[in-house]
């Protein structure tokens, strides 16, 4: 594909990611110099609680310290500055953030080879992701979701497909990630290695272990340098693990009373405590996931790309599962915590394998009844987004 066709399509996706950030925007009223999405009852970023909620003018520690050595605060922080008010800075780079991800799910989309005009449709709704929007810029963190599809379409390249080429792009991204989001860097390394053993391909090995041990070593370094990964709570590390139940469940108070009640009964019958079902992947993205998964299980033929995102989709659940490999860490005294924001790796793999499922339909109703029907079958599965997509802000607004 030429670079301009490529350019072309990056600007469709730009072009509707800002109607549906508009839409998004206009439905809470939202104005630069106040908080657009920020609630107080929940977890805030420590950065976010020092630079907006205390409303520090001063600052006389290490910047670098301040900001955790985290390029996302530092980038908020400089426009914090430029803009001159708080809440203006963090809600550039706040609006910034659905792009990011945007771009990012359609970049690994097309690595799939998912039909154009689902993939902007996909990488759209992926912006607004539940676990990204409701909690807001308290919890700014959540908007590095974009760097899981980047990876995805780096083991994809390298360990499923085996196109054993230096690309520029990868390495950036292994160079910035840990300075990023290091918890998804850590998982990363964790999953790269598991994949490597898993393919037992000695040139593959070889090949990605040039750029595997730099990033795991890159990881240790901020590691030691932020103290980002804190290991001495129990507590939180059980309440913060990886539950299935809270993507495929809807979440609690649901517009529809159905489903509301389904929350609440699975809760009071499980006593299930923490997550609300804000990471819920909704009922499109649900459907995704399950798809997914009977693909890894029947190990269907035709398309190997499914039963390889559920593999590594099963690997991440046993290990940042609020049963998996964490309650094995508690014999020796090791309590990871935030292994719940590991649920991105299940939405990146659950919105790509709906793309998938409705890619290949697409093409079938193409090759067997013409591209008129074909057109026809575009307009339904617009029309399945756009309510998905209002969906979700009636769920926000909640």
């Amino acid at each position: 594909m030429s670079i301009i066709n490529k350019t072309k399509q990056y600007i469709i996706v730009f072009a509707v990611t800002v109607v549906a950030v508009l839409i998004y925007l206009f439905s809470h009223h939202a104005h630069l110099v106040q908080p657009i999405a920020i609630d107080i009852d929940k977890a805030v970023d420590n950065f976010i609680r020092l630079i907006a909620i205390t409303e520090e003018k001063n600052i006389q520690e290490n910047i670098l310290s301040i900001c955790e050595y985290n390029i996302q605060n530092i980038i908020m922080l400089l426009l914090v500055k430029i803009c001159g008010n708080v809440w203006t800075g963090i809600n550039i780079y706040y609006i910034c953030t659905f792009f990011m991800i945007s771009f990012s799910i359609y970049y690994f989309l097309g690595k799939l080879e998912v039909p154009v005009f689902l993939s902007v449709g996909l990488a759209v709704l992926a912006a607004f992701m539940p676990f990204h929007i409701d909690r807001g810029e308290g919890q700014m963190m959540t908007s590095n979701f974009f760097l899981v599809p980047l990876f995805m379409s780096m083991f994809y390249d390298w360990i499923y497909c085996r196109k054993l080429v230096v690309n520029k792009g990868y390495k950036i991204l292994i160079c910035l990630a840990p300075f990023i989001d290091i918890r998804i860097s850590v998982m990363t390394c964790v999953i790269f290695c598991f994949l490597l053993i898993q393919r037992r391909d000695r040139e593959i090995t070889r090949f990605a272990l040039r750029f595997f041990v730099p990033f795991l070593l890159l990881c240790g370094f901020v590691c030691i340098l932020a103290s980002t990964l804190k290991l001495d709570d129990i507590q939180t590390a059980k309440q913060e693990g990886m539950r299935i139940l809270d993507l495929v469940m809807p979440m609690r108070y649901h517009a529809m009373g159905r489903l509301s009640d389904i929350r609440f009964s699975y809760d009071i019958t499980l006593s299930a405590h923490g997550e609300s079902g804000l990471n819920s992947l909704g009922i499109l993205f649900s459907f995704g996931f399950v798809y997914m998964m009977l693909g890894m299980f029947f190990e269907w033929k035709k398309d190997g790309r499914i039963a390889w995102m559920g593999m590594v989709c099963i690997f991440v659940f046993l290990i940042a599962g609020i049963c998996g490999l964490g309650s094995v860490l508690d014999y020796f005294g090791v309590h990871v915590i935030y292994w719940s924001r590991m649920a991105v790796f299940f939405v990146v793999c659950s919105i790509a394998a709906i793309g998938i499922f409705m890619g290949n339909i697409y093409n079938n109703i193409g090759q067997k009844y013409g591209k008129r029907i074909q057109q026809v079958n575009c307009v339904f599965v617009y029309m399945i987004f756009i309510l998905e997509f209002f969906e979700l802000i009636i769920r926000r607004n909640m």
